[in-house]
């Protein structure tokens, strides 16, 4: 909302004669929660014009309410040998998370407590599939509310283009929609030999008396498949699919021809008869929420079909439109199905209220950094075009990060006021909360509460050997993955001779959701993401993020002096790190990591051997697809991007040698393990320069440690 325009009005009517009352008793939670509000938000919410509104207390019609600590804080670290892993990562939280609020809910459920008193609140919807996961793996049933996404749901989008492809047939891509969709299971593979063999031009002129030159090419369509089954893991298994096309395609020739007679709405009937979607998706998970937005699909045609006088095209371009923008409504809602955990972000939850609130996720981080060469625009200084921008565009940006944090502050507020008996917040906590300078999370922001909580670093050695939480700051701490939880094992037992669908594992699952969720491209270095490296010692208190700028620093005045600028002085450091800066300062610590680290190189003996050497390249550009059957963890779909930092020829060997410069702290490691953990991101490199230049030979890889002035060949 936009606050300065409400207190302009507000202004106004107090101007006029009139009275400015607030609304400050709530019916909803108990005196314990809106306590814990009043102590969170009494430091958030701070009084400021246009920005941010005063925090105001609300009394608790409902009373105290029972004698137990009715706030909790679920913090969500992995935990090792009996102490937590302060590097856990934020998906491992989610899991963490995840599993703990089911065991949660399933103790909730034995206590009979109704799931559709439990609500789950996320920030954002994109964090929610852990959890989902969680609740289907328990058996829980739970619905994601309140969400506009009906023409984006899957069984949505297949019915459409199965009602296109009968009726319009020129469609193509609502022809290739319904082949790969889940009534017609047509491979991939399958597409492009069929489409060899002409089968768009059949689907074309399909009639209901002549299948001989469609079953022909369908037939010579299968056996160019079949010839791939060695080469694409798992087409066997679908091998079905032509027999199952041949039934489809004569069903569609028996509706095209009753459309031109028919009943509309008797004709719907026989396509779902015809074709079964309603049974398709009844049979895939939440099966009773697939079919109630199925039905509500088809009794929306249908009176649309009736509004527009029986012109099937006008439905059919008012569908096409709709999918095809992802138009915004709500989803179709199975009657007698509310007995179900919701799931929603905080912003849909506003007017309603769980006896039991969860808000999770409290770590994830809400926004990136905006793109410095961006082209925005703004109503009081106009145009920023790819980074040049008006003097004064720097107070829009502090204002637009003000209101950003005042709206992030009051989102929370939302958050904790839904719950009426209990409120759980979990997330990963991270060191010292930053409260309102910078935060990166909704976490950071109880750094403003009054007074302040003891940190769970400080908390998690007063647990006794079995237990898991504890009672401070008139809050219960609990710490979810102090204690390994199994996962039960769902469905009823089967008696011996009973056919059973196969079961997918949660390793599989996991592997399937990390290989769909691919990147496009990568760069070169997450290759070493997975590669487990001890901490070094010694931190020198320079965070990950000015690291990053230091490296980048460092890689240009190496560069540099590859192109016969050497200067390594505090003065260059300084100009490499304006051009590195962004909207965060660097600290102390980073600036003289930046020049101690330049001091070195500028003194040491890997500038020498720069000096010796025939240089090829510096940052030279990778662009490289994956190699068939590539099965390294992370392999992006198209390609891996990046650049090498140099291309040198060995003066010894006259061999071509591929070099990366890495600013890594040793600490007590040896070299050789600093520089192995490198390793994936060289055999890249290698690989590419090896392609790219047609060598019979792999180049060889080094690994330059600034800090320890040493070159480490890496195999």
């Amino acid at each position: 909302a936009d606050l300065r325009a409400y207190e302009k009005f507000v202004a106004e009517v107090v101007d006029a004669g009139g009275e400015e009352h607030g609304l400050i008793q709530n019916f909803r939670s108990t005196s314990g929660i809106l306590d814990e509000v009043d102590r969170c938000m009494v430091g958030l919410l701070r009084p400021e014009p246009g920005v941010q509104p005063a925090h105001e207390s609300l009394v608790a019609a409902r009373g105290p309410g029972p004698d137990r600590p009715q706030v909790e804080h679920w913090v969500s670290w992995a935990w090792e040998e009996g102490s937590p892993v302060a590097m856990t990562s934020a998906q491992d939280a989610r899991d963490i998370e995840a599993t703990a609020i089911a065991q949660d809910i399933l103790r909730l459920q034995s206590e009979g407590v109704s799931l559709s008193e439990v609500g789950l609140l996320f920030r954002a919807a994109s964090a929610m599939n852990a959890y989902q996961t969680a609740l289907r793996d328990h058996g829980i049933p739970y619905e994601v509310t309140r969400d506009k996404n009906y023409f984006k749901r899957r069984e949505v989008v297949e019915a459409a283009a199965m009602l296109r492809a009968i009726l319009d047939p020129a469609d193509t891509l609502a022809l290739v929609s319904f082949l790969r969709s889940s009534m017609v299971n047509v491979p991939d593979a399958a597409l492009i030999p069929l489409f060899a063999e002409g089968f768009p031009a059949l689907w074309l002129r399909l009639t209901d008396d002549d299948f001989v030159e469609i079953d022909q090419c369908i037939g010579q369509a299968d056996a160019r498949v079949r010839r791939l089954e060695e080469h694409v893991q798992g087409l066997d298994e679908v091998g079905a699919w032509s027999t199952q096309l041949r039934q489809i395609a004569r069903a569609v020739a028996r509706l095209r021809h009753s459309f031109g007679f028919r009943d509309f709405e008797l004709w719907l009937e026989d396509v779902r008869a015809d074709l079964l979607p309603d049974v398709v998706g009844a049979v895939a998970y939440q099966g009773v929420y697939r079919v109630a937005n199925l039905e509500r699909l088809f009794r929306t045609l249908a009176e649309r079909m009736e509004r527009v006088e029986g012109d099937a095209q006008a439905v059919l371009r008012s569908l096409r439109q709709s999918v095809r923008d992802r138009r915004d409504e709500e989803e179709g809602r199975p009657s007698g199905a509310r007995n179900a955990v919701s799931m929603m972000t905080i912003h849909k939850s506003k007017g309603l209220a769980f006896s039991h609130t969860y808000i999770v996720d409290l770590h994830h981080i809400s926004r990136g950094r905006p793109d410095k060469l961006a082209t925005t625009y703004s109503p009081e200084f106009g145009v920023q075009l790819m980074g040049f921008k008006h003097p004064n565009t720097d107070l829009v940006s502090t204002r637009e990060s003000e209101v950003q944090r005042a709206e992030a502050s009051r989102l929370l507020y939302v958050g904790m006021t839904r719950a009426r008996d209990r409120l759980v917040l979990a997330g990963l906590w991270p060191g010292p909360l930053r409260g309102l300078q910078r935060p990166r999370f909704h976490l950071d922001l109880f750094g403003e509460r009054r007074p302040g909580f003891t940190h769970p670093d400080d908390l998690w050695g007063r647990l006794g050997p079995l237990e898991d939480s504890l009672v401070s700051d008139n809050v219960r701490w609990v710490f979810p993955g102090r204690f390994e939880v199994e996962t039960p094992t769902q469905g009823p037992e089967v008696s011996a001779g009973v056919v059973t669908g196969r079961c997918t594992s949660a390793d599989e699952r996991a592997r399937a959701i990390e290989h769909a969720q691919r990147a496009w491209s990568k760069g070169p270095s997450s290759a070493s993401d997975h590669v487990a490296v001890p901490t070094p010692g010694g931190g020198g208190g320079v965070s990950r993020a000015d690291a990053f700028k230091v490296g980048e620093a460092i890689h240009m005045l190496m560069e540099w002096a590859a192109e016969g600028q050497v200067d390594f002085s505090e003065e260059r450091v300084e100009s490499a790190l304006l051009l590195v800066a962004d909207e965060v300062p660097l600290s102390d610590a980073g600036r003289q990591r930046a020049v101690s680290l330049a001091h070195q190189v500028g003194a040491g003996e890997l500038l020498k051997y720069l000096d010796t050497i025939e240089v090829i390249g510096t940052e030279v550009p990778l662009l490289m697809s994956p190699g068939p059957g590539d099965s390294r963890e992370g392999v992006p779909v198209a390609a891996w991007t990046g650049s090498i930092d140099l291309l040198y020829r060995c003066p010894e060997s006259g061999s071509i040698v591929v070099a990366d410069h890495k600013t890594d702290r040793i600490g007590g490691r040896s070299l050789r393990e600093v520089a192995e953990h490198h390793a994936p991101q060289g055999r890249l490199y290698v690989e590419a320069v090896q392609r790219a230049l047609g060598l019979t030979e792999p180049p060889r890889f080094e690994v330059w440690l600034l800090e320890a002035d040493a070159r480490v060949v890496v195999s």
